[in-house]
């Protein structure tokens, strides 16, 4: 299959017309539907003819103007306040046709007893109100009111009140609104400077407390003074932190100490053991860390040694433990005597007295240790105490000084913002000043809304305002009427000419093909001669010699965008075509969904296109002989969901290589494209595309559509073949032909492929008419 670059194909894309409304368009509008522009032009008239006779309209007008000034003249220059003046001009309009204004103009004496107002009863004010007109052209002051009717004294005399109930509204209204100025400013200044007056008696106060009226960044001696006591009172507040600091350590240590002396226990005869815990003078005490035990034991060993009996405990000991080395040196190893005996047992007895002092000795030392770092820790917590009570009274002491400090720098602060509102205030006091004074001199001024022109009538409207309007009701009628006729037109326009093809779609047009039917006078459609045998050869030729790829175009799927448009008939004749040009064809059966081949060539629907897809049937047993020689059919097959899902696999891919090795041409008539998929998945692989379009019943949008899917799918559109064309021209030279078609006195003997076309294209289904509801579309259009 010849693919077409994605470049090319964009170029191609964007070089199609825009195919927008155009003069056919609308000739075609006009044409396709006669009584529907009939029944435009018919509505135009009747509603040019209504407003023409049926629109009320009065025979006069009377004017009333007032200028509305831009801005507030005033006796001083640049006075001039700046408003909207778009947003006051418009309340001004909205002002003349208020109900209070209305109804002061027709409680005046002037209107009570005008005809015109007895003739609108019961309501005269709506009926002025919807009949009293006020309006101001863009960029300029005017304002102007009229009002139209019979009589021009009454329309004057309504209008005359009209003027004066508004210029006095308007009076009131500008000299209103500069009294209610006025009272604000006066109310504004008063309250100004009571304002200023507390402002001042505040700064007093916050003076007399900071020593004076300072700036923020300036100190007065008594902020100096308590500056100097805050560094001074930190400092100390420091210091007495370190001293309750280091007192804390120390009460910490002599308690760890005392406590460890406390629960200290010894090495000594008669105490018990067990884990961690030991049972001494029937206390139980956790035993001490042995750094701890090693200093204690030292300390009372130490004690010991300065102790005069405990000497003499131990000389005793050590005089008992000579005399019984003595015997034990005197006897032989192990034996023993009497005096041996007695030695030994006076050596125990004078350990066990050692022994019980050394007890005693150690109680009494450890009571005193522990009294003494008693003593130690009272002291230090004493001194811990005292540290804190300092640490409070600098604490509080610093706390005062602070507060006092952040007062004094509020008060500052606040003075500042005093100063800072005083300023604010005094300005706006000075503006309101300015602005009442001004005020006062301005109320001498113009006013800003006058009369422009007193009421005048004019006359002679109602013609030329009744022509005007008639024209616009009838003009816009016709052209809303025709305008929606023509986007009808436009949105379903159809293929009326074979120049459309190439001008609104952008595509190849590679044949015409006459109507089904037709032949030159004196000639039938069965001969080899006739118009439609010529078109078909054309478009064959088109196809095979026609372009640098036309040679690699061996299989062709021909299909259109609906049903009806001539694709079966265009397909069987360009397979005839090829046969009769001496290539081995085979036409598919491809409209799987709705086939018609084997009623069109007798031949059986099933094994076909679907089984081979499906893997379920033989290629030679599908493939069967038609009547013209050379011309194979392919019929459909029956159709499942499962072929759908064969289509989109190799199946198409590997039966179409197949189908080449046997066959010069494969034709495959496939269902419309807009309708049923299969045709786009039989299409993506096929050589070319033969697009089929019947002439005044294909839409150029439908048509549009199928060419962009084709595109979108990547398969190649060979051309566009327009069916049902007619030509005079082509027919008066078909009739001159056939009387030199062949020499005089030879008998016409055609071909066996000519005779075959002549009994297909005569006898065969394949050229029967169109189908009826396609020849009465064709016959409307």
């Amino acid at each position: 299959m010849t693919q077409t670059s994605t470049a090319e194909r964009r170029r191609d894309e964007e070089s199609k017309p825009t195919g927008g409304i155009s003069g056919r368009v609308v000739f075609n509008a006009i044409r396709h539907h006669p009584i529907v522009f009939l029944l435009v032009l018919m509505f135009a008239g009747a509603a040019t003819a209504g407003v023409w006779f049926f629109l009320p309209l009065p025979k006069k007008t009377a004017v009333l103007a007032f200028r509305v000034a831009s801005q507030t003249e005033s006796i001083l220059p640049g006075a001039e306040r700046s408003t909207d003046y778009a947003s006051y001009k418009q309340t001004q309009i909205d002002l003349i046709k208020s109900r209070r204004i209305l109804n002061a103009a027709l409680s005046s004496p002037e209107t009570r007893d005008l005809a015109i107002l007895r003739a609108a009863e019961p309501d005269p004010l709506t009926w002025l109100s919807k009949h009293l007109t006020v309006e101001s052209p863009r960029g300029t002051e005017i304002v102007k009111v009229t009002i139209e009717g019979d009589e021009d004294k009454e329309l004057l005399a309504l209008l005359g009140a009209i003027q004066k109930a508004y210029m006095d509204a308007a009076n009131e209204r500008e000299n209103g609104v500069r009294l209610r100025r006025q009272r604000e400013l006066e109310n504004l200044v008063g309250e100004t400077e009571t304002s200023l007056k507390r402002n001042h008696e505040k700064i007093k106060e916050i003076a007399q407390f900071i020593g004076g009226p300072h700036s923020p960044t300036d100190f007065s001696p008594s902020e100096k003074l308590d500056i100097d006591a805050f560094l001074k009172t930190t400092g100390e507040k420091s210091a007495a932190d370190n001293e309750f600091e280091l007192s804390s350590i120390r009460l910490d240590a002599a308690k760890k100490s005392l406590d460890a002396m406390r629960i200290a226990t010894f090495p000594v005869e008669g105490m018990m053991a067990v884990g961690t815990v030991a049972w001494a003078g029937g206390q139980c005490v956790e035993r001490l860390s042995p750094k701890e035990r090693v200093m204690l034991d030292a300390a009372i060993d130490e004690a010991l040694q300065k102790d005069t009996k405990w000497r003499e405990y131990e000389e005793a000991v050590d005089a008992a433990r000579k005399i019984v080395m003595k015997y034990e040196d005197a006897l032989q190893p192990g034996a023993t005597n009497l005096g041996l005996t007695k030695a030994r047992e006076a050596l125990k007895t004078a350990e066990a007295h050692r022994d019980r002092y050394k007890v005693e000795a150690q109680a009494y030392l450890k009571g005193k240790a522990i009294q003494n770092q008693e003593l130690t820790v009272a002291r230090f917590g004493g001194a811990r105490e005292q540290s804190q009570a300092r640490v409070e009274m600098i604490k509080s002491k610093l706390d005062s000084i602070e507060r006092k400090i952040r007062k004094a720098n509020e008060y500052k602060f606040e003075l500042e913002n005093q100063r800072l509102e005083i300023a604010q205030r005094e300005k706006i006091r000075a503006a309101a000043n300015e602005e009442l004074e001004r005020l006062k001199l301005e109320m001498k001024g113009h006013a800003r809304v006058e009369v422009a022109e007193e009421p005048f009538a004019i006359p002679g409207l109602e013609g030329n305002r009744k022509l005007k309007y008639s024209l616009i009701a009838g003009i816009g009628s016709l052209l809303l009427g025709f305008g929606g006729l023509v986007m009808w037109e436009h949105r379903s326009r159809r293929v009326t000419r074979t120049e459309e093809v190439t001008t609104e779609l952008g595509t190849r047009l590679i044949g015409t093909i006459p109507p089904l039917g037709s032949s030159p006078e004196g000639t039938a459609p069965s001969e080899v001669h006739s118009p439609l045998v010529e078109a078909i050869d054309t478009t064959r030729i088109m196809l095979t010699h026609s372009g640098p790829d036309a040679s690699k175009l061996r299989v062709l799927v021909v299909t259109s965008a609906v049903s009806g448009e001539g694709k079966t008939t265009l397909s069987g004749n360009l397979a005839i075509s090829l046969t009769r040009a001496g290539f081995r064809t085979l036409l598919i059966d491809g409209d799987m969904q709705a086939p018609s081949a084997h009623v069109l060539f007798d031949v059986p629907e099933a094994p076909g296109l679907c089984e081979l897809l499906r893997g379920e049937g033989d290629l030679s047993k599908a493939i069967r002989p038609s009547p013209i020689p050379g011309l194979s059919i392919l019929p459909a097959g029956h159709w499942t969901i499962s072929t759908r899902q064969s289509l989109v696999g190799d199946r198409w891919r590997l039966l179409k290589k197949e189908l080449e090795s046997k066959f010069d041409f494969v034709v495959l008539d496939t269902s419309p494209l807009l309708l049923v998929s299969d045709a786009m998945l039989l299409a993506r692989e096929a050589d070319g595309v033969i697009l089929s379009v019947l002439l005044g019943v294909s839409q150029i949008a439908r048509v549009a559509e199928t060419v962009n899917r084709l595109h979108a799918i990547g398969a190649e559109l060979a051309g566009v073949v327009v069916n049902n064309v007619q030509s005079e021209v082509y027919n008066r030279y078909m009739s001159r032909s056939t009387k030199y078609a062949m020499p005089a006195g030879q008998p016409n003997n055609p071909t066996v492929s000519e005779v075959a076309v002549s009994s297909f294209t005569a006898e065969g289904p394949i050229a029967e008419e169109l189908p009826a509801e396609v020849a009465t579309e064709t016959k409307e259009v």
